[in-house]
Formats: structure tokens, sequence, C-alpha cells
């Protein structure tokens, strides 16, 4: 009874996994069906704006083409887009972490679409400031 029991639960498993829109045969996270979209996301860390302010990002072929501040509507120019991360940059930098080698990752998923709604990582707890976190919502694809 315990075999079927286990049986049935890694196979709901493998039915679970199969739809998420992040994995892929090789069992990692690559999110290839997000190339163009829109949602807002808010970096969150000790540093100067754009920091703590949630910008609506334009993506297109999978690169960010425009921000705009949701409270202002003041657009970033195209240099200041670096400090923001496509959906894709998200799961590559939360698949790169060894989690052994971080005080803190926290990752929480959204429900529908699989994309990382927060990510937050703390490299080091003997370090002050150099904590980065990313929070994402309000994504509509195009």
């Amino acid at each position: 009874m315990k075999n079927i029991i286990l049986i049935i639960f890694c196979f709901g498993i493998f039915i679970v996994s199969c739809n998420n829109p992040f994995t892929n045969n090789g069992g990692s996270n690559t999110p290839g069906e997000f190339k163009n979209y829109t949602f807002e996301q808010q970096i969150i860390c000790f540093c100067a704006p754009p920091a703590g302010i949630f910008f609506k990002l334009t993506v297109r072929d999978s690169q960010i083409v425009s921000a705009e501040n949701t409270e202002t509507g003041e657009m970033l120019e195209a240099r200041q887009f670096n400090f923001f991360k496509t959906i894709h940059e998200l799961v590559e930098l939360v698949n790169s972490i060894d989690e052994d080698s971080v005080a803190i990752l926290d990752v929480t998923y959204d429900d529908k679409e699989g994309y990382p709604t927060y990510v937050y990582i703390d490299y080091s707890a003997q370090i002050a400031d150099e904590e980065i976190g990313y929070r994402s919502r309000n994504f509509e694809r195009e």
C-alpha cells in the first residue's frame, strides 16, 4: 500500500512539473515563452532610485525597451534599464544561486504564469546592505 501511495505522489509531482512554463526537458527553469510582455517591477535594495519605485517595463524579444515610473509617468533612459531584470533574467538569477552559499534566498512564484513575483537575496549575513530584491506584478502578455 505504501508503494502505491509513493508512486501516486511521484506521478503527481511529475504532472505538476510538466505544467510549469519554466521547466524544460532538462529540468532547469528557462522561460522561453516569455518574450513580449509588460509588467511592473520594484528593485529592493539600499541604493538610489530607481530602487524602491515600481516601474512598468515593456519587454520585446526578451529585451527591456521602456521603463515608466508607475507613480509619475516619467520614462527612464535606456542606460538605466540595466537596473531591472526581465522574467528570463530573474529566473536565471534564481537558478544561478547556490542556496548553501547565501544567507537568505527567498523566492515566490505567480500561481498562474509561474514567473518569480518576489526574489530576495542576502549574500552574506556578515555584510550590511548588500542585499538585493525584485518585486514583480501585473504581468501581461502582448
